[in-house]
Protein backbone atom coordinates (compact mmCIF):
# COMPACT_ATOMS: atom_id res chain seq x y z
CA UNK A 1 0.00 0.00 0.00
CA UNK A 2 1.41 3.61 -0.40
CA UNK A 3 2.26 6.18 1.64
CA UNK A 4 0.01 9.03 2.33
CA UNK A 5 0.58 11.51 -1.37
CA UNK A 6 2.95 14.21 -1.31
CA UNK A 7 1.44 17.72 -0.70
CA UNK A 8 0.89 19.25 -4.55
CA UNK A 9 3.64 21.62 -5.30
CA UNK A 10 3.58 25.09 -4.34
CA UNK A 11 2.21 27.67 -7.29
CA UNK A 12 3.17 30.30 -8.38
CA UNK A 13 1.15 33.38 -6.40
CA UNK A 14 -1.59 35.32 -8.79
CA UNK A 15 -1.99 32.46 -11.37
CA UNK A 16 -5.21 32.62 -12.83
CA UNK A 17 -7.56 29.79 -13.30
CA UNK A 18 -11.07 29.41 -14.27
CA UNK A 19 -13.20 28.75 -11.12
CA UNK A 20 -13.63 24.98 -11.42
CA UNK A 21 -9.97 24.49 -12.30
CA UNK A 22 -9.34 26.49 -8.92
CA UNK A 23 -11.87 24.69 -6.64
CA UNK A 24 -10.36 21.26 -8.04
CA UNK A 25 -6.73 22.37 -6.91
CA UNK A 26 -7.56 23.70 -3.52
CA UNK A 27 -9.45 20.40 -2.82
CA UNK A 28 -6.56 18.61 -3.26
CA UNK A 29 -4.61 20.76 -1.30
CA UNK A 30 -6.70 20.96 1.40
CA UNK A 31 -7.48 16.97 0.99
CA UNK A 32 -3.80 16.19 1.65
CA UNK A 33 -3.30 18.56 4.80
CA UNK A 34 -6.42 17.20 6.23
CA UNK A 35 -5.10 13.94 6.00
CA UNK A 36 -1.78 14.50 7.07
CA UNK A 37 -2.27 17.48 9.63
CA UNK A 38 -5.68 16.86 10.89
CA UNK A 39 -8.60 19.59 10.61
CA UNK A 40 -7.19 21.50 13.61
CA UNK A 41 -3.67 21.50 12.30
CA UNK A 42 -4.80 22.56 9.20
CA UNK A 43 -5.59 26.75 8.57
CA UNK A 44 -6.83 28.54 5.39
CA UNK A 45 -3.46 29.74 5.65
CA UNK A 46 -1.53 26.99 5.05
CA UNK A 47 -3.97 25.53 2.47
CA UNK A 48 -3.47 29.06 0.58
CA UNK A 49 0.44 29.14 0.73
CA UNK A 50 0.24 25.32 -0.28
CA UNK A 51 -2.01 26.33 -3.61
CA UNK A 52 0.08 29.60 -4.28
CA UNK A 53 -2.84 31.98 -3.50
CA UNK A 54 -3.73 34.30 -0.66
CA UNK A 55 -6.64 33.46 1.56
CA UNK A 56 -9.27 35.32 0.29
CA UNK A 57 -8.93 33.09 -3.07
CA UNK A 58 -10.27 30.10 -0.39
CA UNK A 59 -12.79 32.13 1.36
CA UNK A 60 -14.18 32.85 -2.02
CA UNK A 61 -14.73 29.90 -3.36
CA UNK A 62 -15.40 28.08 0.27
CA UNK A 63 -16.66 30.72 2.63
CA UNK A 64 -14.45 29.01 5.73
CA UNK A 65 -12.37 25.97 6.79
CA UNK A 66 -15.82 24.03 7.35
CA UNK A 67 -16.67 24.70 3.72
CA UNK A 68 -13.82 23.10 2.45
CA UNK A 69 -13.53 20.42 4.55
CA UNK A 70 -17.19 19.35 3.55
CA UNK A 71 -16.51 20.37 0.23
CA UNK A 72 -13.28 17.53 0.36
CA UNK A 73 -15.70 14.96 2.57
CA UNK A 74 -18.43 15.29 -0.08
CA UNK A 75 -16.20 14.64 -3.49
CA UNK A 76 -14.50 12.29 -1.70
CA UNK A 77 -17.63 10.03 -0.83
CA UNK A 78 -18.72 10.52 -4.78
CA UNK A 79 -15.13 9.26 -6.18
CA UNK A 80 -15.79 5.91 -3.68
CA UNK A 81 -19.33 5.48 -4.24
CA UNK A 82 -18.81 5.78 -8.23
CA UNK A 83 -15.58 3.42 -7.91
CA UNK A 84 -17.80 0.59 -6.24
CA UNK A 85 -20.89 1.21 -8.00
CA UNK A 86 -18.64 0.82 -11.56
CA UNK A 87 -16.78 -2.17 -9.45
CA UNK A 88 -20.00 -4.05 -9.74
CA UNK A 89 -21.69 -3.36 -13.28
CA UNK A 90 -22.95 -6.21 -14.36
CA UNK A 91 -22.55 -8.66 -11.67
CA UNK A 92 -25.75 -9.92 -10.37
CA UNK A 93 -24.59 -12.34 -7.90
CA UNK A 94 -24.00 -11.33 -4.62
CA UNK A 95 -21.30 -13.25 -3.67
CA UNK A 96 -19.23 -12.01 -6.79
CA UNK A 97 -20.86 -8.76 -5.93
CA UNK A 98 -19.78 -8.32 -3.02
CA UNK A 99 -16.13 -9.24 -4.12
CA UNK A 100 -16.18 -6.93 -7.08
CA UNK A 101 -17.56 -4.01 -4.74
CA UNK A 102 -14.09 -4.94 -2.35
CA UNK A 103 -11.94 -4.92 -4.92
CA UNK A 104 -13.18 -1.78 -6.49
CA UNK A 105 -13.06 0.04 -2.72
CA UNK A 106 -10.00 -1.27 -1.84
CA UNK A 107 -8.59 -0.02 -5.32
CA UNK A 108 -9.75 3.63 -4.53
CA UNK A 109 -7.70 2.84 -1.38
CA UNK A 110 -4.45 2.33 -2.59
CA UNK A 111 -4.49 5.21 -5.16
CA UNK A 112 -6.16 7.76 -3.04
CA UNK A 113 -4.72 7.17 0.43
CA UNK A 114 -5.63 10.96 1.42
CA UNK A 115 -8.76 10.81 0.03
CA UNK A 116 -9.71 7.65 2.72
CA UNK A 117 -7.86 9.66 5.32
CA UNK A 118 -10.02 12.52 5.09
CA UNK A 119 -13.43 10.50 5.16
CA UNK A 120 -12.61 7.68 7.75
CA UNK A 121 -9.26 7.82 9.72
CA UNK A 122 -9.63 10.02 12.80
CA UNK A 123 -10.16 13.87 10.98
CA UNK A 124 -11.73 15.35 14.77
CA UNK A 125 -14.93 17.48 13.97
CA UNK A 126 -17.51 18.72 15.94
CA UNK A 127 -20.74 20.34 15.77
CA UNK A 128 -22.48 21.16 12.64
CA UNK A 129 -19.49 19.60 10.19
CA UNK A 130 -19.44 16.36 12.41
CA UNK A 131 -23.56 16.06 11.48
CA UNK A 132 -23.08 16.65 7.57
CA UNK A 133 -19.93 14.46 8.04
CA UNK A 134 -21.54 11.64 9.39
CA UNK A 135 -24.62 11.99 7.27
CA UNK A 136 -22.33 11.81 4.15
CA UNK A 137 -21.33 8.58 6.07
CA UNK A 138 -24.52 6.82 6.13
CA UNK A 139 -25.20 7.86 2.29
CA UNK A 140 -22.48 5.80 1.52
CA UNK A 141 -23.74 2.98 3.61
CA UNK A 142 -27.00 3.71 1.99
CA UNK A 143 -25.76 3.45 -1.13
CA UNK A 144 -24.03 0.19 -0.23
CA UNK A 145 -27.02 -1.40 0.96
CA UNK A 146 -28.93 -0.38 -2.22
CA UNK A 147 -25.95 -2.63 -3.76
CA UNK A 148 -26.07 -5.70 -2.18
CA UNK A 149 -30.40 -5.16 -2.50
CA UNK A 150 -30.07 -5.05 -5.52
CA UNK A 151 -28.76 -8.53 -5.66
CA UNK A 152 -30.91 -10.01 -3.15
CA UNK A 153 -34.85 -8.19 -3.55
CA UNK A 154 -36.44 -10.31 -1.33
CA UNK A 155 -34.45 -9.95 1.71
CA UNK A 156 -35.71 -7.93 4.62
CA UNK A 157 -34.74 -4.07 4.01
CA UNK A 158 -33.35 -3.32 7.51
CA UNK A 159 -31.26 -6.68 7.74
CA UNK A 160 -29.71 -5.82 4.41
CA UNK A 161 -29.14 -1.96 5.75
CA UNK A 162 -27.74 -3.68 9.06
CA UNK A 163 -25.39 -5.57 6.93
CA UNK A 164 -24.25 -2.35 5.34
CA UNK A 165 -23.06 -0.84 7.89
CA UNK A 166 -21.55 -4.25 9.57
CA UNK A 167 -19.95 -4.38 6.09
CA UNK A 168 -18.44 -0.45 5.97
CA UNK A 169 -17.30 -0.86 9.46
CA UNK A 170 -15.09 -3.65 9.01
CA UNK A 171 -13.83 -2.30 5.32
CA UNK A 172 -12.82 0.62 7.92
CA UNK A 173 -10.85 -1.58 10.23
CA UNK A 174 -9.62 -3.33 7.48
CA UNK A 175 -8.03 -0.62 5.85
CA UNK A 176 -6.02 0.37 9.02
CA UNK A 177 -4.89 -3.05 9.64
CA UNK A 178 -3.59 -3.26 5.98
CA UNK A 179 -2.09 0.55 6.59
CA UNK A 180 0.08 -1.38 9.73
CA UNK A 181 0.81 -4.05 7.40
CA UNK A 182 1.87 -2.33 4.11
CA UNK A 183 3.52 -5.43 2.62
CA UNK A 184 0.47 -7.44 2.18
CA UNK A 185 -1.03 -7.27 -1.42
CA UNK A 186 -4.49 -5.69 -2.03
CA UNK A 187 -5.58 -8.79 -3.65
CA UNK A 188 -5.45 -10.88 -0.04
CA UNK A 189 -6.58 -7.66 2.07
CA UNK A 190 -9.44 -8.39 -0.30
CA UNK A 191 -9.44 -11.89 0.05
CA UNK A 192 -9.65 -12.05 3.64
CA UNK A 193 -12.33 -9.35 3.92
CA UNK A 194 -14.50 -11.22 1.08
CA UNK A 195 -14.16 -14.33 3.37
CA UNK A 196 -15.39 -12.63 6.46
CA UNK A 197 -17.97 -10.50 4.95
CA UNK A 198 -19.60 -13.71 2.81
CA UNK A 199 -19.99 -15.58 5.96
CA UNK A 200 -22.65 -13.09 6.83
CA UNK A 201 -24.46 -11.92 3.50
CA UNK A 202 -25.07 -15.36 3.04
CA UNK A 203 -27.82 -15.50 4.88
CA UNK A 204 -29.16 -12.77 2.56
CA UNK A 205 -29.63 -15.52 -0.42
CA UNK A 206 -31.36 -17.86 2.00
CA UNK A 207 -34.60 -15.49 2.40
Amino acid sequence: MPATAVNPAERRPGRRMARADRVEQLLDVAEVLFAEHGYDGTSIERIARTAGITRPVVYDHFGSKDGIYLACVRRARDRLETAITEGVVGVDDLERRLFAGLDACFAFIEADPARWAVMFRGVAVTGDVADEAQEQRFATVDTIADLIHAATPRAPRRQVEAFAHALSGAGQQMERWWRHNPDIPRAEVVDHLHRFAWSGLSQLVEN
